[in-house]
């Protein structure tokens, strides 16, 4: 089933103690990882983040402190290994949707707590802004940087001598970037044919504004994870009633789905019938009536016609307050982005997958709106914690069974990840930049990057075509430009 990751706040009922195995195994291990080293000591508190399936059984717990996130192992899933709460943990707080609140002090002495169910809501404190916010135009900082890293980045990013005639696309063939640090723009230079003002189509770095649709939705109370594809979109049913709406965003869901484009034949993709074949009239329906094959929730599996499903339900729950329009409403106009497009099928809805036009400086406005932890200018638009869940690794993808999964792939919902994968071996996957980066991507080279160690945001467009295109090295002079300002 699939794992469900809380990183918010919710109210419990005091003096109500939760009765169960699940309950018992929770307290058992903790109280003895506390308890393990008798010299216990301590006032930093820490934050336990528990990974429950639908079941009660608990997949995964992970430890939170100022320093960063330390595991805490398969404590509750397999035996208690080497790891433990450190001595600096006096207390360490469980917070599951649905399930036990649970304290540990000192001594070990373990209380566990009843929660209501709630979702994360929209309401709270914006952090303090790690620089100014754009109005009309990003402040131009583009002065302020090494002119020795800038042309390193020119060199890289646009090779003198390319052929942009060249029919078979050879080459690093980017259309724009534009770097954003603290607020401020340090770095913008664009292709022939491409401007400030030129829209690029983001392919799926579409996929992480549905996430943020998504976001919202639930943030509102119109929208709730553990919903099912038929409690939130109209006119479906079968299969698709077992899939909800945290597996869409996990990559999940289980549908029968093939996700190959150009290179393989076009008669078998199940991305390629949905855009442009036999479901391009109505995707989010073409998607439903697909048969699940396997258990929502267990396997991960690339899939456009998740996401798409993803921003049809969206418009479900958002259209009836915010209109047509919603997301302009919601995201797009509160962040400065109204000169986007976002393409919709015949029935209406969103193309949530694929089909957002916008320029670089647009895309580093949503760049800078998640490394804002989804505030904008003093404005709350992501509920509190939204990012924080929707950028930690996904438990489909940790899984024994992944399909269309590359090496250095790791997923949150709906974003890229630097996170090592220590189950298949593998360390970040851009590891030039701190393991908090995430990103936002697209076929063809797109990429919305996001360094909250390094307040820093990265926008490239483009048009590659032979995979000699270097990520990690843009980060790495990324990350140069902007060190010692």
């Amino acid at each position: 089933m699939s794992a469900l990751l809380l990183l918010f706040a919710i109210p419990a009922r005091a003096d109500s103690p939760l009765q169960g195995p699940v309950a018992e195994a929770l307290a058992g291990c903790l109280a003895g990882a506390v308890t393990a080293d008798a010299s216990v000591e301590g006032t930093q508190p820490a934050r336990v983040v528990a990974r429950f399936d639908r079941e009660g059984a608990v997949t995964e717990v992970t430890l939170e402190q100022a320093s960063g996130v330390a595991p805490l192992d398969d404590c509750l899933v397999q035996s208690l290994r080497d790891q433990a709460l450190p001595p600096s943990a006096e207390q360490a707080t469980v917070t599951v949707t649905g399930g036990p609140s649970l304290s540990v002090w000192e001594q070990g002495k373990v209380t566990v707590s009843e929660l209501d169910v709630g979702e994360p809501q929209p309401a709270g404190t914006c952090p303090v802004p790690r620089g100014p916010f754009p109005g009309a135009a990003w402040p131009d900082a583009t002065g302020s940087v090494p002119p020795s890293v800038v042309a390193q980045l020119d060199a890289h990013l646009f090779p003198p001598g390319l052929d942009r005639d060249d029919k078979e696309r050879r080459g690093v063939r980017t259309d724009g970037v534009a770097i954003v640090h603290r607020g401020e723009l340090v770095y913008e230079r664009y292709g022939p044919g491409h401007g400030p003002d030129t829209p690029h189509l983001a392919w799926s770095a579409t996929k992480s504004f549905t996430n943020a649709l998504v976001g919202i939705a639930v943030g509102e109370g119109a929208l709730a994870l553990d919903d099912t594809v038929c409690d939130a979109l109209v006119a479906t049913s079968g299969d698709a009633c077992r899939v909800h709406v945290v597996d869409l965003l996990e990559f999940a869901s289980g549908f029968d789905w093939r996700e190959t484009y150009e290179g393989e034949s076009p008669t078998t993709s199940s991305v390629l019938a949905m855009l442009y074949g036999e479901g391009r009239a109505d995707m989010a329906h073409f998607v439903a009536a697909r048969p699940v094959v396997h258990e929502p929730g267990t396997t991960w599996r690339y899939s456009s016609g998740d996401t798409t499903l993803l921003a049809a339900i969206a418009g479900q729950a958002l259209a009836p307050a915010h209109g047509d329009r919603f997301p302009w409403a919601v995201l797009l106009d509160p962040i400065g982005m109204s000169a986007a497009t976002w393409e919709r099928d015949a029935a209406g809805t969103y193309v949530g997958s694929s089909y957002l036009w916008a320029t670089p400086r647009d895309l580093a406005r949503f760049g800078e709106l998640l490394l804002e932890d989804g505030c904008w200018d003093g404005q709350r638009i992501l509920p509190e914690g939204w990012i924080a869940a929707s950028t930690a690794v996904s438990g489909a993808i940790r899984g024994d069974e992944v399909f269309g999964w590359d090496p250095g792939d790791v997923q949150g919902r709906q974003f890229w990840l630097n996170r090592p994968l220590p189950e298949r071996g593998q360390g970040p996957k851009w590891p030039s930049v701190p393991e908090d980066t995430f990103a936002a991507q697209g076929h063809w080279g797109q990429s919305i990057t996001v360094v909250p160690a390094l307040d820093l945001v990265v926008v490239r467009t483009a048009d590659d075509r032979d995979h000699s295109y270097d990520h990690d090295r843009t980060l790495a002079l990324a990350k140069a430009l902007v060190e010692g300002r």
